[in-house]
């Protein structure tokens, strides 16, 4: 099997990506298909039983948790496998981008006894339950997914992100940073997306938009929104914005003032 090292480095991650990695019998496989179902509406969701076609499996899973945002892991039952698989995607995302589940009846164990994890019943409204409280902790991780900090005048540049379309760039410029002490802060920035990798035949889609603290700015092509939070200063007492991306969050409309 090829060194961890080298894999993590080459595979990287697709922002917004979920992966679970649970045990494979019949009763999880109901449970966590009705779960992709209703979160397949939110977020880009793969479950580890969907990898396991030709081939070595494991060299399958360990490139999906490269390649992946977000991981959930059932640990219900003490599944070697999925310990191991834990112990790997905790060492490649780091804690924030790892959610531990497990069943109601199923027991704790000490390896993780000092994690929160979300417990859950197998049941119809039980699954209902968590679903609920698993967008909220996705969302929580997807938060850390991407933020940059620009000076007014300043551009960042984004790496390409996959669209339903195909791939996408985006390039964001602080227009102005204006507000604050007592007035709300606010930022202007301008926004040009454009496929990637560029062709001769297309040009990028521009808008420009005004956020408050907090207030968010969706991303033509991508399921995508900006998100101011604040303003900070550097050594140099020079103010900048502090821009996270975010996923869009079906049917709330982002609150962008333009």
């Amino acid at each position: 099997m090829e060194d961890l090292r080298n894999l993590f480095s080459r595979e990287k991650s697709n922002p917004g990506y979920c992966l679970v990695l649970r045990p494979f019998p019949e009763e999880f496989t109901r449970v966590w298909d009705k779960v992709g179902e209703l979160l397949k509406r939110d977020f880009y969701w793969t479950d580890v039983k969907s990898l396991a076609g030709a081939g070595e499996i494991m060299p399958q899973v360990l490139s999906a948790i490269a390649q992946t945002d977000v991981v959930v892991v059932d640990i219900s039952g003490g599944n070697p496998n999925v310990f191991y698989e834990l112990g790997i995607a905790r060492y490649a995302k780091g804690d924030k981008k790892v959610i531990l589940v497990k069943q109601h009846d199923s027991p704790e164990y000490f390896d993780v006894s000092g994690t929160r994890y979300l417990e859950y019943e197998p049941s119809p409204e039980g699954i209902k339950k968590m679903v609920e409280e698993l967008q909220v902790r996705i969302r929580a991780a997807l938060e850390h997914t991407a933020w940059f900090l620009l000076a007014e005048g300043e551009t960042h540049i984004q790496g390409p992100l996959p669209g339903q379309n195909g791939d996408y760039q985006f390039e964001v410029r602080a227009v102005s940073l204006s507000g604050g002490n007592p007035p709300p802060e606010s930022v202007t920035l301008d926004l040009s997306v454009r496929v990637y990798p560029p062709s001769g035949g297309s040009s990028p889609d521009r808008s420009q938009v005004r956020l408050q603290n907090k207030q968010t700015s969706e991303i033509p092509n991508l399921p995508w929104c900006l998100k101011f939070e604040y303003f900070e200063f550097d050594n140099h007492r020079s103010r900048k914005a502090r821009i996270c991306v975010v996923p869009k969050i079906p049917g709330k409309r982002p609150r962008n003032l333009q």
